[in-house]
């Protein structure tokens, strides 16, 4: 969930005359609502006289089910890009001890959402770009499918 109950104080204090940027982290279990939240975000920053460019610097989902997981990856990195997020960045590339079911990697096993990811990169991005994006996809630490505004 981006937190704008708890950034609109502090955009109404000047706070994004001070910054570059916000970064989000927009963990969920479903990418509905994400563009209504972003939504949000936008209008406090409007509110307060001044945008500043928004990062998703980290979003996943931790969950067995690798169909649900590569869903939720188009679903969600296709929100935030057509919701003018600059860039954001899938958590985690390996699974890791703490977080088992998060990776694009199992190992050196690709998994569904690995497979999603390298369909974005490969046969979407380059597709076609909404006028006015630039549209580009990084892969490795950090995993980011970016769209950045010209």
């Amino acid at each position: 969930m981006i937190g704008t109950g708890f950034l609109r104080p502090l955009f109404a204090a000047g706070l994004l005359a001070q910054v570059d940027g916000i970064a989000v982290h927009p963990y969920r279990n479903r990418a509905e609502g994400l563009d209504a939240e972003m939504s949000q975000l936008w209008a406090a920053m409007d509110a307060s006289g001044r945008r500043v460019p928004v990062w998703a610097t980290e979003f996943g989902l931790a969950t067995a089910d690798q169909g649900t997981a590569a869903g939720e990856l188009v679903k969600q990195a296709t929100m935030l890009a057509a919701s003018g997020v600059g860039q954001a960045s899938w958590y985690a590339l390996i699974d890791q001890t703490g977080f088992p079911t998060m990776g694009l990697f199992a190992g050196s096993a690709i998994k569904d959402q690995g497979r999603a990811f390298r369909f974005l990169q490969a046969s979407v991005l380059p597709k076609g770009r909404p006028p006015g994006w630039t549209w580009a996809i990084r892969c490795c630490l950090p995993i980011a499918l970016a769209a950045i505004p010209r």
